[in-house]
């Protein structure tokens, strides 16, 4: 993994990489593909050493001519090809794309295909096949050089069909994958793996039988990469389909598992059993499937009490990550049920009704209707009530009345307080309120009158400022 210091060092010589760039565009260098690799790019980095004598005239053209660093690519493109150190590899990368390839696919991928097919070194070969990968579907043109490198190549011929996976529906792309994928020699599972994958991308439904052959391979690699392709055709997959990626959720593998997860969240089904299996993997060990559940279940907008009740615990998982995604899932427009949520906020632990109640004053007015009896009735839930009444400003108006009641009745004062603050009400009745608690000397503990002295005090300071930041009408007869 490249560290930060590493991917500065990269940044800084991509920049000189787009110089060297224009540089051979300024020399007006045009070599002919000859020799061996290390020779043309000897060849290349020369002509970069033959350009302009100034650097500063190099970096002027870059700014002020777009057709320079435009036709800069394809010597950035030798050079990420032919580079025989990965720091002249990754530097040369990263200037291509801070130009970007789609500003002229045609150049590169006339670079990638000729080395693809002139290049002696494997290694040149494969730079090249992944080059075309990133490129995608404008490479098309380089789509049979690849079709007869996947049949005479097998000992790579996983990156083979990545690539024409990536640069998708061409003539012949779907057979070759299609044959690919049904290869059963061990040495070309990754590539039949790749197939599975691709053929997803591409909407091919007649791979969908040997996927299900897959799912219940020995082959780890061919289980995960058959999950992730039905769940790639997403709601095509019928019945069996369901039923197989149910079972894979089982898998030994956790890669299986995700996957098979992420997969049943995109198919678009929400029977009892999808439920339930989904259910299991929100309480799985691995950090990857509980996240990979959380977003199937918010896909599938599944309202079901166990689930919303599961989803709220994990907003407290160890896991950051996992923790985040829940927060999201319940935080989400669309799906979740208020009826469930109020269940929760009245019946369930303390953490739990203090996070239903968060999440009912986001949902909706009816949401926070419920906090409001809550603070006026339920002694049980005023205090995550009122907690959560601070998370929901665009409901202040309607909390104001409970939040009045709360402090005349002297019910969780200190939290009723906090709650004004949060929320800024300057209304005359809270004003009122928070006065008469403040004057409560005998009848309450100091630290909540001394604690109303000081909100209230905040309330008249945000008073005055409303009041003079209000434009003057008095001469207006509408003031009236």
């Amino acid at each position: 993994m490249i560290d930060d210091h590493a991917r500065s060092f990269y940044a800084l010589l991509a920049k000189v990489m787009v110089l060297v760039g224009v540089a051979c565009v300024g020399c007006g260098s045009s070599h002919a593909r000859r020799g061996t690799d290390g020779e043309r790019l000897h060849d290349t980095t020369q002509a970069a050493a033959s350009g302009p004598k100034s650097k500063a005239s190099v970096a002027h053209r870059l700014m002020r001519k777009q057709d320079d660093i435009r036709r800069a690519l394809p010597n950035l493109v030798k050079m990420y090809i032919l580079a025989d150190t990965e720091h002249v590899r990754q530097a040369a990368y990263q200037a291509i794309i801070t130009i970007g390839m789609d500003r002229a696919p045609r150049a590169v991928v006339n670079e990638a295909l000729a080395a693809l097919m002139e290049a002696r070194s494997v290694k040149v070969k494969l730079v090249s096949v992944m080059l075309l990968a990133q490129v995608g579907p404008p490479a098309k043109s380089a789509v049979p050089a690849l079709l007869r490198l996947s049949r005479t190549n097998p000992v790579w011929q996983d990156q083979v069909v990545y690539a024409l996976g990536q640069i998708g529906c061409a003539p012949g792309v779907v057979p070759e994958l299609l044959r690919v994928q049904q290869t059963e020699e061990s040495a070309s599972i990754s590539a039949a793996a790749e197939a599975d994958i691709a053929l997803g991308r591409l909407q091919v439904p007649q791979a969908i039988p040997i996927m299900h052959q897959h799912l219940a391979s020995r082959h780890q690699l061919l289980r995960t990469a058959a999950a992730k392709a039905l769940g790639l055709l997403g709601p095509v997959g019928s019945a069996d389909t369901r039923r197989r990626l149910v079972q894979a959720c089982n898998d030994d593998n956790a890669m299986v598992r995700e996957e098979a997860v992420r997969a049943i969240g995109r198919v678009g089904h929400t029977s009892k059993v999808v439920a339930d299996a989904l259910l299991d993997r929100l309480s799985d060990d691995d950090t990857g499937v509980r996240k990979a559940a959380i977003g199937a279940v918010r896909n599938l907008h599944l309202n079901r009490r166990a689930l919303v009740e599961k989803l709220i615990k994990l907003i407290n998982d160890s896991d950051i990550w996992v923790a985040l995604a829940a927060k999201e899932a319940m935080e989400a427009e669309g799906w979740r049920s208020v009826d469930i949520l109020r269940e929760l906020f009245h019946d369930g632990n303390h953490e739990t009704r203090l996070t239903a109640a968060r999440i009912l004053a986001k949902t909706s007015p009816e949401g926070a209707q419920v906090l409001c009896r809550a603070v006026k009735t339920d002694e049980k839930g005023a205090y995550a009530a009122l907690v959560a009444m601070r998370s929901a400003p665009a409901y202040a108006s309607m909390f104001e009345e409970a939040l009045v009641n709360a402090l005349f009745a002297r019910r969780f004062a200190l939290a009723a307080l906090d709650t004004v603050e949060g929320l800024a009400l300057t209304s005359q009745q809270v004003r009122r309120a928070v006065a008469d608690l403040s004057r409560a000397n005998n009848e309450l503990d100091s630290s909540v009158t001394a604690r109303a002295r000081e909100v209230l005090s905040a309330i008249r300071s945000e008073h005055n400022v409303n009041i003079q930041q209000k434009p003057d009408r008095s001469g207006d007869p509408t003031s009236e």
